[in-house]
């Protein structure tokens, strides 16, 4: 079953170099539309990501309606995020 989560990307500089460090708070919803609602509410704007999970693995990252293939490095993320 696939369940979605919120994931938000914070730029950073770390001794001189940038940084993205990604983050959520891994509240899953078995609706990708309750986790962009979601994202609009703990961000109240649309810099956000959505994840999909599938058997407790990231799978993908996406915009709003839909996943960006090659987009991100899922398994960077994933391992950032402890999935």
């Amino acid at each position: 079953m696939k369940t979605y989560i919120v994931l938000t990307q914070n730029f950073v500089t770390v001794g001189g170099n940038h940084e993205i460090v990604w983050s959520s708070d891994l509240k899953r919803f078995e609706k990708r539309k309750d986790a962009v609602s979601h994202g609009f509410e703990i961000g109240r704007c649309d810099d956000f990501n959505v994840g999909t999970i599938e058997s407790d693995r990231l799978v993908a990252v996406g915009y709003m309606e839909s996943d960006c293939e090659g987009c991100f490095d899922v398994a960077a993320i994933a391992k950032e995020l402890g999935l």
